[in-house]
């Protein structure tokens, strides 16, 4: 049987007591800390939180996400929450100890997985002039404030999917890939079938696709953008559907 653990997850940013207190007030069983990808700037400060959270004796593992990169922040912190919720773990996540841009991801990911997105008030800000290099940018932990969560609508993951697949089998400049292609391939996968007693397979075939997911992809959350004429119809992928992959694409 698998133990319910309560797991914290933080971005890295110049502050110690603010990533470290809420852990131990709240007795956190893991945590899970998120530094900026080929950050070297900031190591002095990755130590300090390491060196601290084994002096407290918690477990922690370390994951990387560009934390100036809206799209990288909701992809990285929506995959680590999912997976942890998946597992059934309480899951808690800090936006107040690194980039504004890490904060919004972070909310955005907590908020969507039913996780608790939390910030961290310190006692004491502390001045540049005041701070020597690789020194916290406040002292102390006043309090914990519970940050309120808002509903938002996912796509469902079938539609991921053949975001996926449009995006893994697209050609030429425009991007695109054949509407049969899209189809056949979903028809493969168990998504579209068919009546064995319907006539013209392939109008039944177009009519479902268009119905069930195309109008969806385009219409509804805009995804896809389509090209050529019915019987040589090509379809791509929007700047929209593009980002919406890449935070998605860990559920798929």
């Amino acid at each position: 049987m698998r133990i319910k653990k309560r797991i914290h997850v933080a971005p890295l940013g110049y502050e110690l007591d603010r990533i470290v207190e809420p852990l131990v007030e709240y007795q956190a069983d893991e945590f899970v800390l998120v530094v900026r990808k080929n950050e070297t700037y900031g190591r002095d400060h990755q130590d300090n939180v390491e060196k601290k959270l084994m002096e407290e004796g918690i477990p922690y593992v370390v994951e990387e996400a560009e934390l100036l990169d809206l799209v990288d922040c909701i992809s990285v912190f929506g995959r680590i929450v999912h997976n942890l919720k998946k597992q059934g773990h309480e899951v808690y996540v800090n936006i107040s100890t690194s980039t504004s841009i890490s904060a919004v991801g972070a909310s955005f990911a907590a908020m969507l997985w039913d996780a608790v997105p939390y910030y961290a008030r310190p006692e004491r800000e502390v001045r540049e002039h005041e701070r020597k290099p690789g020194e916290p940018m406040s002292q102390g932990l006043k309090d914990v404030i519970l940050v309120q969560s808002l509903h938002f609508e996912m796509p469902d993951v079938e539609l991921l999917r053949i975001l996926k697949f449009i995006s893994t089998n697209a050609r030429g400049k425009d991007g695109v890939v054949k509407n049969k292609e899209v189809m056949e391939h979903l028809r493969k996968e168990g998504y579209l079938e068919l009546d064995r007693r319907v006539k013209n397979r392939s109008q039944a075939l177009n009519k479902k696709f268009r119905e069930r997911y195309r109008d969806q992809l385009e219409v509804r959350w805009g995804f896809v953008f389509l090209m050529g004429e019915t019987r040589d119809r090509r379809i791509g992928l929007t700047k929209k559907g593009e980002m919406y992959l890449k935070m998605f694409e860990y559920l798929v």
